[in-house]
């Protein structure tokens, strides 16, 4: 009958924090094409250099009138070109994510940053790729394709997904690792004769044993002509702000003053880490703003092993090249 509609129950309502989620079976798990020719996406991302913390970012690649162009947040446009879709590509291939193609999933009624986040990809086979995901700000392959798509924009010029510019001259860098047993420490350091208050001139290597309980390293050095230039070019280059996690609550030393990795049992109880892997680096900026990462354990991932090894090398260098060192060991015994 004309009126039948009237009798069929109404749809609910969604409820706050009601949660659905749907899976298009027809979608393939596997796509075989490994060229992408039109990308979308859209996901929020921390961001520690807002005052807000987080930051909404939706980015495209398409080809328009013959020409590849990248179009990010507040209408960012770059021309580009096909290597980025493979750059892009090889982000889907480390994350797995063709394993979510067809999924959507949502909760109602929570916060913007915590809404879905999705991924649309045309490949040249004809094959898609498609999911809309409940998730965090924190997703990895979010952060991956930002640090790559700020990287395109900053090599032509648009400097608009930086921190401040204000933010990004460092003048302080330290950096640690425990890796058993010899704990490695680099960092500024402030000697008799340093004028206080003034930014400090001189760098420390120090290398502790912790099994056989002795220094094996002690350098210090005078801060070479165009050292944290250098260092604010590398910390630009990988974009080393975007893996801060903000932690400074990691100064717990031991009697020889090496840091401890420390962690919560099911207990509570703090329990020592100290074969484990401990990773810290701390960079400052000409105003004072600190950016601090302080991992240990498997959250001491191969990428950031990557990320900080030319640093190393770059100290180790600075170091090796410098004739003039004290030792503040030797001083102290003197």
């Amino acid at each position: 009958m004309i009126f039948d509609f009237l009798k069929r129950k109404p749809k609910p309502r969604p409820t706050c924090g009601g949660h659905e989620r749907h899976w298009d079976k027809s979608a393939p798990s596997v796509i075989n094409s490994k060229r992408p020719v039109e990308f979308e996406t859209m996901f929020y991302h921390y961001n520690r250099t807002l005052p807000s913390g987080t930051e909404k970012l939706e980015f495209s690649i398409r080809e328009e009138d013959g020409k590849w162009v990248l179009s990010g947040p507040d209408n960012l446009r770059t021309e580009t070109d096909e290597t980025l879709l493979a750059r892009v590509q090889e982000v889907i291939d480390r994350n797995r994510l063709t394993g979510y193609n067809g999924h959507s999933e949502i909760t109602y009624g929570v916060p913007p940053e915590y809404q879905p986040y999705w991924m649309k990809v045309k490949y040249d086979s004809g094959e898609q790729l498609y999911f809309s995901l409940q998730f965090n700000p924190g997703v990895r392959w979010g952060a991956a394709l930002r640090r790559l798509f700020c990287a395109e924009y900053d090599a032509h010029g648009i400097e608009d997904l930086l921190p401040p510019s204000e933010m990004r001259n460092i003048v302080r860098f330290d950096m640690e690792f425990n890796e058993w047993p010899l704990h490695y420490t680099y960092g500024v350091i402030r000697m008799q004769g340093d004028v206080e208050g003034e930014r400090p001139v001189h760098y420390m290597k120090a290398v502790w044993d912790r099994e056989k309980d002795k220094t094996v390293t002690d350098e210090i050095i005078k801060v070479p002509e165009g050292f944290y230039e250098h260092i604010t070019a590398m910390v630009r280059k990988a974009q080393l702000w975007d893996y801060v996690n903000g932690k400074i609550d990691f100064p717990s030393f031991d009697f020889k003053g090496a840091v401890v990795g420390k962690t919560e049992d099911s207990e509570g109880t703090y329990v020592e880490k100290k074969r484990l892997p401990v990773l810290h680096f701390c960079a400052q900026s000409e105003q004072g703003r600190q950016f601090n990462l302080f991992v240990y354990g498997d959250d001491v991932t191969d990428e950031l092993r990557e990320l900080v090894a030319p640093f190393r090398e770059y100290v180790e260098s600075v170091f090796a090249a410098t004739e003039e060192k004290t030792s503040l060991s030797k001083r102290r015994r003197g």
